[in-house]
């Protein structure tokens, strides 16, 4: 987990003018109201439950994109797949590489990488929190993963095989 001075020290690279001794005193000189209201949903995203299974919302598609999604992945296979495969499925909707998150790039490239494993690192805590409060009969794992090939820093909600059941045509 990054340290508050380390989160300072990306901040301040990304924004020389700020004179904040902390990420909460950067927030003040950096923020605005209207900025800060869509991050409402990047630390406390829209759940739902589909097919049996949670979802994190987080780009806002609602319980028919995502049932749409399934069900054609559902309808172009031959039922009588395994319930590993359907928890593969599951997440894989639940897999967020965080460069594709925002459209624009605030800081320098050189710590690019790093600020975007602290923000998955930043995210882990109140996802977990979120899917406890809402979803209190599963037991997924959020997780901060490094990149991988082509694939860049992501959070991904994993599910515990045990929470999920298979539904029907899989």
């Amino acid at each position: 987990m990054f340290e508050r001075s380390e989160l300072t020290s990306l901040i301040r690279q990304a924004h020389p003018e700020v004179e904040a001794d902390t990420p909460t005193q950067a927030l003040a000189e950096l923020g605005g109201v209207i900025d800060a209201i869509p991050y409402r949903w990047l630390y406390w995203p829209d759940l739902l439950k589909v097919h049996g299974a949670p979802f994190v919302d987080l780009y806002g598609v609602g319980g028919d994109g995502i049932g749409d999604r399934l069900s054609r992945i559902i309808g172009s296979r031959p039922p009588g797949r395994s319930l590993e495969e359907w928890k593969e499925c599951v997440d894989s909707f639940n897999y967020f590489e965080i460069a594709h998150l925002f459209r624009r790039w605030g800081g320098t490239y050189d710590s690019l990488e790093t600020s975007h494993l602290a923000l998955a690192e930043l995210l882990q805590e109140p996802w977990r929190a979120r899917l406890q409060s809402s979803y209190p009969e599963f037991s997924p794992t959020v997780r901060a993963l490094l990149p991988d090939g082509d694939v860049g820093v992501c959070i991904a909600v994993v599910q515990d095989i045990g929470d999920l059941e298979v539904p029907n045509g899989w």
